[in-house]
């Protein structure tokens, strides 16, 4: 899927506040075909970037089917432990993005992120079906 330009901005802002390396367009639920736009595995943290909030129109993300699909994606994500933070365009700023590194780097201990680091090289093939 091509990257808005939001999500490039967000990728540029995060690159320069963080070292933590995010996985992209992740589905987490089961027997789901959500995607969530970032995701820390170890922190069991997901990233939405939320465009168009302020659009007159009332279609796709802003008009009410898809608000109810949003509603139950990021419903089913905290039911299957995972925590979700929703970013606008004015909140992609080192100012959050530090505060959701902080966020990660408090849950996921650096020998939680190393051993996975290791898995990944061990069984790229395990990460790899994640994100089918």
């Amino acid at each position: 899927m091509s990257k808005s330009h939001l999500e490039n901005r967000f990728i540029q802002t995060w690159n320069h506040v963080s070292d933590i390396v995010l996985e992209r367009e992740v589905i987490l639920i089961p027997d789901r075909k959500f995607r969530f736009d970032f995701v820390d595995y170890p922190s069991q943290i997901a990233i939405e970037i939320q465009g168009g909030i302020w659009s007159k129109r009332k279609k796709g993300h802003n008009g009410g089917t898809g608000l109810e699909r949003d509603y139950e994606k990021l419903n089913l994500a905290q039911l299957n432990g995972w925590k979700v933070f929703l970013l606008s365009e004015s909140m992609i700023s080192p100012a959050w993005l530090t505060m959701i590194e902080n966020c990660m780097l408090e849950i996921a201990s650096p020998e939680v992120r190393k051993l996975q680091a290791i898995a990944k090289k061990v069984c790229p093939e395990v990460f790899e079906k994640e994100n089918d």
